[in-house]
C-alpha cells in the first residue's frame, strides 16, 4: 500500500473548525453497531487456540448475510473479503460449512458477497495485494476486510518483527490509509503474549509492539471465562461512547460463538477455576472454606496447591488457615507429629462428642 499505488498524498491543509463541523455532520456508517464503522481499523486479540478464528469467520458470514453478529450486534450488509494465512483451504471450507449450517445460510446466497482467500502457502500475500484486489472491485466495493492472522501478514508486508514499534506504526498507517481511501473497515486478528491476561488492561493486551493496541480505532480482546468454551469480550473504541464487556460462548459442535448472560467479571485466572476473590476482606475465610475445605480431611499440601492454582497467595492461605484454627472453623486431623496436616471444617471424632 505505497502512496504512489493506492492513494494520493494529502497536503497539510488545516480548515477552520466551523468548516470541519459543517463538512462532517455525521459519523461514519456502522459495520457492526457499537463496535466497528466503515473506514476504521479494528483489532481482535485472543490467546492462541481460544477460537478467535471461528469468531471472525462468523463475523464475515454475519456482515455478508445481514445477520446480527453473536446474535446481539446489528450489522450493515456489505461485501466482505476474508484473508486467512493460517488454515489450509480444506480446513477453511470445513469451518465455513459448519458455521453456515448452524446459521442456516445457503452458500449460494453469498455469491458475490463473501470472498475468501486461503493464503497459508503464499507468504507474499501482503497489504499491497489486498489493496489492489479491492480496487478492482469498484463495481461492488468491499465494505469489510478481515485478515487472520496479523503476525504472518506483518512479515509479508515487510515488518520483520512484531516488536518493532516504528515498523508496526508504519504498517498501521498504511492500513489506515487504505481503510480511509476505500471506505472499508479492516479487522486484524492477533494473539496475546504468554501468560494469564486476566489482570491486564485491555490496551495492554496483545503480543508485540505497543503500537499494535494503540494505532487502531478499536481494540477488542477475548479472555477465558470460568465456564467451558466461554470468553469475555472487552474492548476500547474511539467513535462509540463505550463498549460494555460481555461473555460469548462457542458451540462445541458447530464452532459458532453467541452472546450469553454470564457474568463478564468471572475471568479465569489460572489453570483451575477461581470462584472466590483473593483473601482481602472480612468474608475471606468464608471464601477459603467454601472453595477448598469441607467435612472430609484434606492434605494441607494439596489444599495449598489448589488455592495457589486458583490465584491465592501463600500469605493469604496461611492467614486463612491460622484464622480458621483460632476461630475453631478449621481442624487438623493428623495422627502424630510426623504425619502431614489433614484439614477439615469438622473436629476429629465429631460423632463421639456429646
Amino acid at each position: 500500500m505505497t502512496p504512489s499505488s493506492t492513494f494520493a498524498p494529502v497536503d497539510f491543509d488545516p480548515v477552520c473548525v466551523s468548516e470541519l463541523v459543517a463538512r462532517h455532520r455525521d459519523l461514519r456508517p456502522l459495520i457492526v453497531d457499537g463496535m466497528i464503522r466503515a473506514g476504521e481499523v479494528t483489532n481482535i486479540v485472543a490467546p492462541p487456540k481460544l477460537g478467535k478464528s471461528w469468531l471472525v469467520q462468523s463475523l464475515a458470514l454475519c456482515v455478508a448475510s445481514g445477520r446480527p453478529w453473536l446474535g446481539k450486534f446489528q450489522v450493515r450488509t456489505v461485501p466482505v473479503l476474508f484473508v486467512d494465512n493460517e488454515l489450509h483451504a480444506e480446513t477453511l471450507a470445513f469451518r465455513f460449512r459448519s458455521l453456515m449450517s448452524a446459521m442456516k445460510i445457503d452458500p449460494k446466497s453469498l455469491r458475490g458477497k463473501l470472498h475468501v482467500d486461503s493464503a497459508r502457502c503464499r507468504p507474499n500475500m501482503n497489504d499491497d495485494r489486498v489493496s489492489n484486489w479491492c480496487q478492482d472491485k469498484e463495481d461492488n466495493p468491499v465494505g469489510l476486510v478481515i485478515i487472520d492472522a496479523l503476525y504472518r501478514f506483518l512479515v509479508a508486508s515487510g515488518v520483520e518483527s512484531e516488536n518493532d514499534n516504528a515498523a508496526v506504526t508504519k504498517f498501521y498507517n498504511r492500513i489506515s490509509a487504505f481503510a480511509l481511501s476505500s471506505g472499508a473497515a479492516v479487522v486484524l486478528v492477533h494473539h496475546t503474549s504468554r501468560g494469564n491476561q486476566a489482570d491486564r488492561e485491555v490496551t495492554d493486551i496483545g503480543a508485540g509492539a505497543g503500537a499494535i493496541s494503540r494505532a487502531p480505532d478499536n481494540h477488542f480482546v477475548l479472555r477465558p471465562h470460568l465456564e467451558d468454551r466461554a470468553a469475555v469480550l472487552a474492548g476500547e473504541v474511539r467513535s462509540w461512547q463505550s463498549f460494555e464487556s460481555l461473555v460469548v460462548q462457542r458451540d462445541g459442535d458447530s464452532g459458532l460463538w453467541t452472546a450469553t448472560a454470564l457474568d463478564p467479571s468471572e475471568l479465569r485466572r489460572g489453570s483451575r477455576r477461581q470462584r472466590k476473590p483473593i483473601l482481602s476482606n472480612d468474608r475471606s475465610l468464608d471464601a477459603f472454606l467454601a472453595c477448598f475445605l469441607g467435612d472430609t480431611p484434606k492434605d494441607l499440601a494439596f489444599v495449598v496447591a489448589e488455592a495457589v492454582a486458583a490465584g491465592w497467595s501463600t500469605r493469604a492461605i496461611n492467614a486463612a488457615v491460622k484464622l480458621g484454627k483460632a476461630s475453631r472453623r478449621i481442624y487438623d486431623h493428623r495422627h502424630g507429629n510426623n504425619t502431614p496436616s489433614m484439614l477439615a471444617t469438622v473436629p476429629p471424632n465429631r460423632g463421639n462428642q456429646s
